[in-house]
C-alpha cells in the first residue's frame, strides 16, 4: 500500500499540532498566602526601644496600606508588666499588650504572629507607647498592600 503526498502532509501536520499542544508553558509561582501587589517591594519592618512616651514608628505612604503581621515585644527589667499600645496618630488604638517584665517567671517577651494582621491605612502614622519609663523593645513587621 502506497502513501500519497496528501496523507503524508496530513500526518506531518497532525504531528506538529500534537507537539505544540503538549509543549510545556512557562511556570508561574505565587506565594502560598494571599497575593500582594503594591508595585514595589511590599515587605516592611521596624524596631526600637520606647520609654514611657509615644514614638512614631512609620507614616504609611499615600496609596498603600500597611498590614502588620508580626509583633515582638521584649519586656523591661522589672517584675511587673509594661502596658504597650499601638495606635494611629488620630488616637485610634490598634493593639494593646501587657508585656511581662524580664524578672517575671513568665519570661519577658511577647511574640505574636497573625494571619490577617493589623491594618494601618494609607497616610496614617503608627505610634507605639509604653506607659511607664521602664522601656519596651519592639520589632514590627508586615507588608504594604493596595488599599
Amino acid at each position: 500500500m502506497e502513501t500519497s503526498n496528501i496523507q503524508f502532509g496530513l500526518i506531518a501536520a497532525m504531528a506538529v499540532g500534537l507537539g505544540f499542544s503538549l509543549a510545556s508553558s512557562d511556570a508561574v509561582g505565587y506565594p502560598a498566602g494571599a497575593s500582594v501587589s503594591a508595585g514595589e517591594n511590599p515587605v516592611w519592618s521596624a524596631g526600637g526601644l520606647v520609654y514611657g512616651t509615644a514614638a512614631d514608628v512609620v507614616t504609611v505612604p499615600a496609596g498603600r496600606d500597611l498590614v502588620i503581621t508580626d509583633v515582638a515585644l521584649t519586656g523591661p527589667y522589672i517584675t511587673g508588666t509594661e502596658q504597650t499600645v499601638l495606635r494611629l496618630d488620630g488616637g485610634e488604638v490598634l493593639a494593646h499588650y501587657e508585656v511581662p517584665g524580664i524578672r517575671n517567671s513568665s519570661g519577658g517577651a511577647i511574640i505574636h504572629s497573625m494571619e490577617s494582621g493589623i491594618r494601618v491605612p494609607a497616610g496614617a502614622t503608627l505610634t507605639i507607647k509604653a506607659h511607664t519609663g521602664a522601656g519596651v523593645g519592639y520589632t514590627l513587621s508586615g507588608y504594604f498592600a493596595q488599599p
